[in-house]
């Protein structure tokens, strides 16, 4: 039975990746983000041209950011119009290997005053269902940027870029490091 969520606390309303593009449907994404606190429901859009590399982060329908960078990463952070919430989008426009991720690797995060969206709990307050990993590997670009937790001091506004040779070099290599990591706790 799904617990009552606080009136303070943030919850998950909706979550949809849509291919915009004119001509070639995939080379344009709309990632909408919908998520509540109370009776108030708050909208946050990544629309994303791979083509032009041009970026447009929307809150409720007002422009928030704009770039124009080809890179097959994206991060972004800011503080919403009312000072209430600090938001931070992280996002790849490509899949790591799937011998390095969970198969259902999560190329597009919203994390807000800390909490990722992705473990934010339903409206109703059902909890929603852990990413599937196999092992410990990782399950989101999250996973990959923040292996040991998101920590707001030491993020800065925008990320360094990434080709996609050292976006998955960077993937197996933490990917390895947590391994180790995790071998050398267990025989302890």
């Amino acid at each position: 039975m799904p617990s009552p969520l606080a009136a303070d606390q943030f919850y998950q309303v909706s979550f949809q990746v849509e291919n915009v593009g004119k001509n070639i449907e995939k080379s344009k994404k709309r990632v909408t983000w919908v998520f509540g606190q109370g009776t108030h429901e708050h909208t946050v859009t990544l629309l994303w041209s791979k083509q032009s590399g041009k970026r447009f982060v929307y809150m409720a329908d007002a422009e928030v950011y704009f770039e124009e960078k080809k890179s097959i990463t994206f991060f972004h952070r800011w503080t919403s119009h009312d000072g209430t919430m600090n938001l931070h989008i992280l996002a790849t426009s490509v899949s790591p290997s799937k011998k390095f991720v969970s198969p259902d690797f999560i190329k597009y995060e919203l994390i807000i005053n800390g909490q990722r969206f992705a473990k934010l709990p339903k409206k109703d307050g059902t909890p929603v269902h852990e990413e599937k990993k196999e092992g410990n590997v990782p399950g989101s670009i999250f996973d990959i940027v923040f292996p040991q937790g998101y920590h707001e001091k030491t993020i800065k506004s925008e990320g360094a870029f990434r080709s996609k040779k050292s976006f998955s070099k960077e993937v197996t290599e933490r990917v390895a490091k947590q391994s180790t990591y995790n071998a050398h706790a267990e025989s302890q």
